[in-house]
């Protein structure tokens, strides 16, 4: 096993990642260094600020398709910046998104 390669202690044995397992860490490594961590954070770390993110999106989508239930449309950018305005710092980086989005990708492209 390279040096390198993410390994986490389950049960006292080891457990070695997938690949796919250990791009997706990575990720969340680089993400805490960016926010002041140490250039390499424990693996562990990664874990958990993932499975954070995992069961916040969870509940974002479960929310989502309560809405989709009770409307009877399918959902759209308005659904998810309208369940966005619970928090002010969220909505307007969603609605910057959106307009990013707009800008890249005209709505009526030419055939």
């Amino acid at each position: 096993m390279l040096k390198d390669e993410p390994q986490v202690k389950t049960a006292g044995k080891d457990k070695t990642l997938s690949r796919s397992a250990k791009n997706n860490l990575s990720l969340y490594m680089d993400l805490l260094y960016a926010f002041g961590d140490v250039e390499q954070p424990l693996v562990e770390t990664a874990i958990t600020l993932q499975d954070c993110v995992n069961e916040y999106l969870a509940d974002f989508c479960t929310e989502l398709a309560s809405i989709k239930q009770v409307q009877q449309q399918k959902i759209t950018t308005d659904h998810i910046i309208a369940l966005s305005k619970r928090d002010r710092k969220k909505h307007f980086r969603a609605l910057e998104l959106v307009e990013l989005v707009e800008k890249k990708v005209p709505s009526n492209p030419k055939k």
